[in-house]
C-alpha cells in the first residue's frame, strides 16, 4: 500500500482571515466537525477549539445551516441542461432554490430548476445534508461551472485570495507513520501504478444502460471492457465495465485514472446488488476479511481521543474510507487495557467483511470522532 493511505503527515491549521481582519465564513463547525470524521485526529481538535474560542461555530446540525455543496462533478443532462453534483455539506436544497457559484470564478447566482437523486431527475423535491445530489442549474453553461467551486446559499458564503494562516504540524499522524516505517508497512511507488481500486459512494441506474457504481478512483487505471471485483459487505462478485461516466456523459469507450471521479457501469448487476461502502477492484487484487492483526494508536485527549482506556469489553467502531463497522479487540495477554496515548498489537474482528488490504490504514471513531489509528499487519481470516 503506498503513503496515500497513510494519513497526510504535514498539516497546516489554517486559522483564516479576510485581508481586513475577519474570519472567512468558511471556517465554521461543520468544516471542524466533519474534518474530524476523516483520517486527522490531533488537529481537528486544535482547530476545532480555537474556532470555539474565537465565537466562529454555529449552533444547531448541519440541517439547521445554510446551504452548502462542494462541487465534485459537472455535467450536462440532455434536454436538461447543466448539473453540478457533489455531496451536500450543510443545510437543505429544494427545486426552485436560488443558489450562488462561488470560488474560482466570478460569484454567479441561478436558481435549481431540479434535483439528480440516485440516477433520477426530479422537478420538485428536496435533498439535506449529507445526501449526493445533482443540482440543475438555470441558464448555465457547463464551461461556466467547474469542479472545486461551491453551491451555497446566496450571500452565505464569498470568494478570497488573501488570508493569513498558522501553520502546525501534525502530533498523532506523525506517530502513527515513524510507527509504520518502522514496522516495513510503506510501500514506494506512485497511485497510477497500482493496481485498480474504487471506493463505491454512490450507485444508481442509468436509463438503458443499467447500474452504475460512482466514486472517486484511489489508485490505478479503470478502461472500458476491464473486469472488475466487487469486493466487501456481501459475497464478492465479478463482472465487466461496459462503460464509463465521466463528467455526466457515458462513454463505450476510454479510461480513468487516479484521482478521478467516474461512474463504472456494471454489466448484468442490478442496483439492489452493489451498495455503498463496497470497493471496485481489479480481481484478485483484493478481498474481505473481517479478522486481521493491526497496530493500534490511541490517541491522547489533547489529540481529541479518549480520556479513558478501552478494553476487551469494549465493541469500537471502525472508519474504513467512508464506512463504520463495529468491531471487537483481542489484547496481548499481558494487557488488560489501552490507555490513551498507547500503541500496541492487537487482534481485530469486525461484524461485516470489509474489502482490505495489507498494510491498509483506517481509524476508531466515536460519535464522528476519531479517536484512535490502525494499520493492518496481518490478515486472519
Amino acid at each position: 500500500m503506498a503513503i496515500r493511505h497513510i494519513v497526510e503527515i504535514a498539516v497546516i491549521l489554517a486559522v483564516v482571515f479576510a485581508s481586513e481582519g475577519k474570519y472567512l465564513d468558511a471556517v465554521k463547525a461543520r468544516e471542524a466537525r466533519s474534518a474530524m470524521r476523516g483520517m486527522s485526529g490531533g488537529w481537528q481538535s486544535k482547530l476545532f477549539s480555537l474556532a470555539k474560542s474565537h465565537n466562529l461555530l454555529e449552533k444547531g446540525n448541519s440541517e439547521d445551516q445554510h446551504f452548502y455543496m462542494p462541487i465534485e462533478e459537472v455535467a450536462t443532462i440532455e434536454g436538461r441542461g447543466t448539473v453540478a453534483r457533489g455531496k451536500i455539506a450543510s443545510g437543505v436544497i429544494k427545486v426552485g432554490d436560488e443558489v450562488a457559484i462561488v470560488g474560482i470564478k466570478e460569484t454567479t447566482t441561478t436558481t435549481c430548476t431540479g434535483l439528480e437523486i440516485d440516477g433520477k431527475v426530479l422537478d420538485e423535491g428536496e435533498e439535506s445534508a449529507g445526501g449526493h445530489v445533482g443540482v440543475l442549474l438555470k441558464d448555465t453553461e457547463p464551461d461556466e461551472v467547474v469542479h472545486g467551486q461551491v453551491l451555497a446559499k446566496p450571500g452565505s458564503m464569498t470568494a478570497h485570495t488573501k488570508f493569513q494562516a498558522m501553520g502546525m504540524s501534525g502530533g498523532w499522524q506523525s506517530k502513527l507513520f515513524s510507527l509504520a516505517k518502522s514496522h516495513n508497512l510503506l510501500e514506494k511507488g506512485n497511485s497510477e501504478d497500482q493496481h485498480f481500486y474504487m471506493p463505491i459512494e454512490e450507485v444508481a441506474t442509468i436509463e438503458g444502460r443499467g447500474t452504475v457504481a460512482r466514486g472517486k478512483i484511489a489508485s490505478g487505471v479503470i478502461k472500458v471492457g476491464d473486469e472488475v471485483a466487487i469486493v466487501g459487505i456481501k459475497e464478492t462478485t465479478t463482472t465487466t465495465c461496459t462503460g464509463l461516466e465521466i463528467d455526466g456523459e457515458v462513454l463505450d469507450e476510454g479510461e480513468e485514472s487516479a484521482g478521478g471521479h467516474v461512474g463504472v457501469l456494471l454489466k448484468d448487476t442490478k442496483p439492489n446488488e452493489v451498495v455503498h461502502g463496497q470497493v471496485l477492484a481489479k480481481p484478485g487484487s483484493m478481498t474481505a476479511h473481517t479478522k486481521f492483526e493491526a497496530m493500534v494508536y490511541m490517541l491522547t485527549k489533547d489529540e481529541g481521543g479518549r480520556d479513558t482506556p478501552i478494553s476487551e469489553a469494549d465493541r469500537p467502531k471502525f472508519f474504513f474510507r467512508n464506512i463504520e463497522v463495529e468491531g471487537a479487540i483481542e489484547l496481548p495477554e499481558s494487557v488488560d487495557m489501552v490507555q490513551p496515548g498507547d500503541d500496541l498489537m492487537m487482534v481485530v474482528t469486525l461484524t461485516t467483511p470489509i474489502a482490505m488490504e495489507k498494510p491498509q490504514m483506517f481509524t476508531i471513531v466515536e460519535a464522528g470522532q476519531t479517536v484512535g489509528a490502525v494499520i493492518v499487519s496481518k490478515i486472519v481470516e
